[in-house]
């Protein structure tokens, strides 16, 4: 950088002292090329420096040829909390039946957010997961949640075997995320969470059930989607500005495309596409989680980038199909 080169010229240093015009003029070319450095800097930090988190990032990509890619979210929240036992129900009833023979599920997550009650203490507690397709098929039974979080660290992640593919803590929330591809079996499926408290304050309340589901029937068209998980938090107390970002790379496509974005906190937060601020065109809202959906314009590298509106934001998941 030019600021460099003029720290080293004494004598420019000397004439700003006894005030001449020109100096002042180099000095404040200066100063812009220290800010645009500065900002420059602050561009690329890859996480909040207070609480540390993972972008989400892409972790499926595939195509359906004659089919569609669905995603849906039940608020789940209950006031106010019992410090024991929390229980919720999630239903969902799918775009296709998969008990029909021309139906074939290719991929499907289930996402659990719990909340535990605390950003940094280790409160600990369990979660029983049931899915049910016609009869009751145990995700997760009495699993420990007792994971610490370290904000200076990152994520913390448990140790996990199918169906579960993974477990995370960041701040005072669990991300837990199933594969649950063969248990869709029939179109109307029912979810089941409980959580107990084993130590301290552990609130156990349960911010969303969420369900992604990529399908072939037979009918619908050629469709690519991405998948992207994370756990991902953006706060006030970053004294470094952080501005997240998820990429979808090589898409080979220049239409259009529609955007999916789970967020798992009290407010929302601001998004651009490739830099342009977008609009939601659907959404549903929770009391501490939503999904928002929005059309957007495809190059072969796309990013999405968030940011917070209140005090916290979270981010679990990003999805794009076109």
């Amino acid at each position: 950088m030019k600021t460099t080169t003029n720290e080293n010229r004494p004598g420019r240093f000397a004439n700003l002292l006894s005030g001449g015009a020109k100096p002042r003029r180099s000095f404040a070319l200066m100063m812009a090329l220290v800010l645009v450095g500065m900002l420059s800097l602050a561009g690329v930090v890859s996480a909040d420096e207070y609480f540390k988190g993972v972008a989400p990032t892409t972790i499926t990509k595939g195509t359906v040829d004659n089919g569609d890619f669905w995603v849906d979210l039940e608020n789940t929240w209950t006031s106010p909390d019992n410090i024991g036992t929390e229980q919720a129900s999630a239903s969902f009833t799918l775009p296709v039946d998969p008990s029909d023979p021309g139906v074939t599920i290719e991929f499907a997550h289930l996402y659990v957010v719990v909340y535990s009650g605390s950003q940094s203490a280790n409160y600990k507690g369990n979660e029983t997961v049931v899915l049910n397709n016609g009869q009751d098929n145990t995700l997760a039974s009495a699993y420990p949640l007792d994971l610490e979080y370290d904000r200076t660290v990152g994520p913390t992640y448990g140790s996990v075997s199918a169906p579960f593919t993974s477990l995370s803590r960041v701040t005072s929330d669990y991300l837990s995320i199933f594969d649950v591809k063969d248990f869709l079996t029939t179109q109307d499926i029912s979810v089941v969470v409980t959580t107990t408290n084993e130590s301290g304050r552990f609130d156990g309340r349960i911010k969303e059930v969420k369900l992604a589901v990529a399908y072939d029937d037979g009918t619908g068209s050629t469709t690519t989607y991405y998948v992207n998980e994370g756990h991902d938090a953006v706060s006030y107390y970053s004294t470094i500005p952080y501005v997240g970002q998820s990429e979808f790379n090589d898409t080979g496509s220049t239409g259009t495309g529609t955007l999916y974005v789970d967020y798992i906190a009290s407010a929302d937060g601001t998004y651009t596409w490739n830099g342009n601020p977008i609009t939601a065109t659907d959404s549903i809202v929770g009391n501490q989680a939503g999904l928002k959906t929005y059309t957007v314009s495809l190059t072969d590298d796309n990013y999405l980038s968030y940011n917070r509106t209140g005090n916290y934001y979270k981010i679990a998941a990003a999805f794009l199909k076109f």
